[in-house]
């Protein structure tokens, strides 16, 4: 898709901006042609787009020809990459990771995948911590967590609140939340690395 496609809307007052501030926008993109890769931080131009193309609903048939006409739709869309910065709320954590599985409020889908409500209730931190750093039966282990992200984890499992972590304590061999942290549920929580 090239600038000369934007319409021009030169003598129209409101629409003239519009046009002219569209220009400019596109001026902006990263339009190299076709199946270009998204790049971080700068729109890339996807033409043609992510939709259009023929679609689905509206072939016809002249029977008298033998041609059939279908009905094409090419719109441009742009996308571009975020720098991943590792940071994040531990409710997206969740989300992201384990709501795949349990769901948005944790309930799972008994017994094949069991509920987290409660899951702290039932076994330790560490082992809850374990759980998620390793796996069990079915469910896959998720290494790819920091020792912080898993700790945040447990705790958001246990209480529900997705806090930042300002009071974490990391020693050699485990994670600490001191006692008083407003955040959690636990006195102290402890988690064996």
């Amino acid at each position: 898709m090239h600038r000369h496609a934007l319409p021009d809307f030169v003598g129209r007052s409101a629409v003239a901006v519009v046009g002219q501030r569209t220009r400019e926008r596109f001026r902006k993109f990263r339009n190299e042609g076709l199946f270009v890769p998204f790049s971080v931080g700068k729109d890339t131009v996807v033409f043609p787009g992510f939709d259009g193309g023929a679609e689905w609903g509206g072939p016809a048939v002249d029977r008298q020809t033998g041609i059939i006409y279908v009905n094409a739709n090419e719109v441009a869309w742009t996308g571009a990459l975020t720098e991943n910065t590792g940071e994040g709320s531990v409710r997206s954590i969740y989300l992201n990771q384990c709501g795949v599985c349990h769901g948005e409020k944790m309930e799972g889908s008994p017994p094949a995948i069991p509920s987290l409500v409660g899951a702290v209730d039932r076994n330790t931190p560490a082992e809850v911590s374990a759980v998620i750093k390793n796996g069990k039966g079915r469910m896959q282990g998720f290494p790819n967590l920091t020792d912080e992200q898993v700790f945040a984890l447990v705790n958001y499992i246990s209480t529900g609140e997705s806090k930042e972590l300002t009071w974490l304590v990391r020693g050699k061999d485990k994670i600490t939340i001191e006692a008083g942290a407003p955040q959690t549920g636990f006195k102290k929580l402890e988690v064996g690395l």
